[in-house]
């Protein structure tokens, strides 16, 4: 059974269309507020940065309250206090992502907060047994990570935004075959809106996800990695690279950080769209492998968990 029920072609479409509509209107007021409020990314000669002008961190802004409505749309498939806990850690990651970009919160407590709302939603949804507890503590080194990945491979512009479309699509396919309507919803929002907030963050950016958009997105990919794993830990691992190019970048960052001695969780510029730039392609360029590079690795991941699982 489709995500759409028994809602015909016709009904779809224009539900879709509707929906892209809104989500482009949602994105004008969000790089308006976020300019009013000041949460906004200044060069000002900072060398990690490639871009030149002040841009807008509206893209968490424009996300948030479209997750929280498909949460909503979506909350007859949870019970109450389920719903709760991930309404209320979908708030906190924003919130702290929000706070992030505009004030410079320390990773090691965006991490912390983290590790203990997976923690919360983990529990809430998996019964306290045995295998619980020993799935629990990969799954939630595993599931901060994908947080962390996301947030990291938000350093050009239309990369994480343009990467998230892909895996979105990833699991909203495995959702439709696995007749899992919530996260079916939930993927296709994020695919959706994602597509659509590309338009304003595509080369040359007129705004950016901000900490309050990535890590959203990284927090709402680990989740519906959960959901769909029903806890089991090899499952869950395969699920969560769907997530893709941010997962192993990261590793392999972290990797050489730790073999230059350098602080994991000090900001560099040795990720893979830095080495493609240094080596003279354009951000354009870049972004073509990366996203084509993305589709590719995505496609025989999905493909592979559709055939064993």
């Amino acid at each position: 059974m489709s995500i759409f029920g028994s809602y015909n072609a016709l009904q779809i479409a224009i539900f879709s269309l509707a929906f892209l509509l809104i989500v482009f209107l949602i994105n004008f007021l969000a790089i308006y507020v976020a300019r009013k409020i000041g949460v906004v990314d200044n060069p000002n000669g900072d060398k990690l940065k490639i871009h030149k002008k002040i841009t807008p961190l509206s893209g968490g802004i424009a996300l948030f309250p479209i997750m929280i409505f498909v949460l909503w749309t979506g909350s007859q498939y949870l019970t109450i206090q389920v719903f709760a806990i991930i309404f209320c850690s979908m708030v906190m990651v924003f919130i702290l992502g929000l706070i992030d970009d505009k004030y410079q919160l320390k990773p090691s407590v965006r991490l912390l907060i983290h590790a203990l709302l997976v923690a919360l939603i983990y529990f809430s949804l998996f019964s306290a047994t045995k295998i619980a507890y020993l799935a629990f503590l990969p799954i939630l080194v595993i599931y901060v990570g994908t947080i962390v990945s996301v947030n990291l491979i938000d350093g050009m512009d239309g990369i994480c935004t343009s990467l998230a479309v892909v895996s979105a699509i990833g699991f909203f396919l495995i959702a439709n075959l696995d007749n899992l309507q919530f996260v079916g919803l939930i993927s296709f929002a994020i695919a959706a809106a994602a597509i659509i907030f590309l338009i304003f963050n595509f080369n040359p950016a007129k705004a950016f996800l901000g900490s309050s958009g990535s890590e959203l997105l990284g927090f709402v990919f680990g989740l519906i990695a959960l959901i769909i794993s029903g806890g089991n830990l090899l499952k869950f691992i395969l699920l969560i690279t769907i997530v893709g190019i941010p997962i192993f970048d990261m590793i392999r960052v972290m990797v050489v950080r730790f073999i230059n001695k350098k602080p994991i969780m000090a900001g560099d510029r040795n990720h893979i769209f830095d080495w493609m730039k240094s080596r003279g392609l354009s951000q354009k360029q870049i972004w073509s492998i990366l996203f084509l590079a993305q589709i590719i690795l995505v496609g025989v991941i999905t493909l592979f968990y559709i055939k064993i699982y």
